[in-house]
């Protein structure tokens, strides 16, 4: 038997890796950050304890990675819809709709699950802290201006904008919340009741 190539170790890596860091969504969306191992992780990737200390010898390195992802991931579904060379009032009903398509299903909403774990739970993480800063205040620099646009447009509330712009990311993160313990939560909630907390 010939010994395995180059190519196909690294293919094997990968997906012992993809394995690990899926069971790693689920178990902590499940647990929390408190209530998650290493060994539960193990067990629900199907692989042995000893291969995921190997990739991540801790809970917390788990988490800090897809922390990391989750922000990454989250970050391009806003700059995808407010990008678009469009009307202000558009460009917001066009990030509601990515939010609910793109960020409250499937493995991404767990991702931002984790995202907003971090924010309340990994207090003790002070490597994330810095990107959680960053990642928050490049939010707000992309929503706030449009939001100022929409009340210059006539179709935003009057008030402070980045009051505003808290208060709809705060429906957001609730959306994705419920979503996780129930997975038809996104189907009623539409475009226009996220838009809402902004609509004049």
């Amino acid at each position: 038997m010939s010994p395995r190539g180059k190519q196909q170790n690294e293919q094997m890596r990968k997906e012992a890796f993809e394995k690990i860091t899926n069971a790693a969504l689920s178990v902590f969306s499940k647990y929390g950050f408190y209530g998650t191992t290493i060994k539960k992780i193990s067990e629900a990737s199907g692989l042995s304890y000893g291969l995921v200390y190997y990739y991540f010898p801790s809970k917390e390195n788990v988490f800090v990675f897809l922390v990391e992802e989750a922000l990454k991931l989250s970050e391009n579904v806003f700059k995808q819809a407010l990008q678009e060379d469009m009307p202000p009032w558009d460009k917001l009903r066009l990030l509601a709709e990515t939010i609910l398509r793109e960020s409250l299903s499937g493995n991404a909403r767990h991702y931002f699950y984790i995202m907003l774990q971090a924010l309340t739970q990994g207090d003790e993480m002070t490597e994330l802290q810095p990107s959680i800063a960053s990642y928050t205040k490049r939010l707000y620099d992309m929503i706030v201006p449009v939001v100022v646009a929409g009340q210059d447009e006539g179709k935003v509330v009057d008030g402070d904008p980045v009051a505003l712009t808290a208060a709809f990311l705060s429906l957001v993160q609730g959306l994705a919340l419920f979503s996780i313990n129930a997975d038809d939560i996104q189907s009623p909630v539409t475009p226009e009741i996220l838009l809402n907390v902004l609509r004049k």
